[in-house]
């Protein structure tokens, strides 16, 4: 009777653990149908093991066939939570996997993007170190063509020097 009664313990131990993962009402009710179903069955038992114990065998033969009905309504609403389970896993699975697709499909466009975006700088940048180059090549060019007319304007100056103080 000790050993059936830590038995029970441990069922209403893990119909309690089962409780909080119950996401649906439909499993939350067949829950409860469960509990309802081991309230009825435990105090049944109980006498049963009283009537053994007393060898009352036209009572035992009684309570017995009250008993098998409880146990076979917990093995099917537990048989239906089973079910249900496995269908919710199966969704989650193919939700999860969907959306680990979309999230690839995306990551992809994202990096698509990134690597154009890296095209678009990488042009613009080089148009724009042309430009520059160009405007650096004009801006050499002409100081040249200054230095150029400076030496010319020094070397006139020079020669008109020298032609002035010959003449004076």
């Amino acid at each position: 009777a000790q050993d059936w009664s830590s038995h029970m313990a441990d069922l209403r131990n893990q119909i309690g653990q089962l409780e909080p993962l119950l996401v649906t009402a439909e499993g939350r009710n067949g829950l409860a149908r469960m509990r309802e179903t081991a309230d009825a069955y435990e105090p049944m038992v109980r006498q049963l093991i009283v009537f053994v114990r007393e060898g009352k065998t036209k009572e035992t033969g009684e309570l017995v066939s009250r008993i098998v009905p409880l146990v076979h309504e917990f093995d099917r609403t537990a048989q239906g939570l089973v079910k249900q389970q496995r269908t919710f896993l199966e969704t989650s699975h193919r939700e999860s996997r969907a959306t680990a697709r979309l999230n690839g499909i995306i990551l992809t466009a994202l990096l698509l993007l990134i690597l154009a975006a890296g095209a678009v700088a990488g042009f613009v940048v080089r148009n724009a170190v042309r430009t520059i180059e160009g405007v650096t090549g004009g801006l050499d060019s002409g100081a040249k063509q200054v230095a150029m007319a400076a030496s010319q304007i020094a070397s006139s100056s020079t020669s008109l020097s020298q032609i002035s103080s010959e003449q004076a």
